[in-house]
């Protein structure tokens, strides 16, 4: 079996939502990775999904340690591991 792994940091676009297929939480982030606001979706399931919707909101930076799957030649990212590494706060927000 051929490993793969990457490693992104960047802001979230949005804030997440929690979704459900045949009883399995998961989410899809879109990540902002360049400066010219290009981003990149992201899919995290289970505990990882909760966490991310529970705790991050757009504009959080964020690390994501996950793997590239392909399926039916689609390609996506998934997230292994999240680190949550700043939360933006809005003005006036203390």
């Amino acid at each position: 079996m051929l490993q793969n792994s990457l490693v992104l940091v960047g802001r979230l676009l949005n804030t997440p939502v929690i979704s459900e297929i045949d009883d399995k939480k998961y989410t899809v982030i879109d990540l902002i990775i360049t400066e010219t606001k290009e981003s990149i979706s992201i899919y995290l399931y289970d505990s990882i999904a909760e966490n991310v919707v529970k705790y991050c909101k757009e504009d959080d930076l964020m690390g994501i340690k996950g793997h590239l799957d392909i399926k039916d030649k689609v390609l996506k990212v998934v997230a292994d591991k999240v680190t949550f590494l700043a939360s933006k706060s809005k003005e006036g927000d203390e």
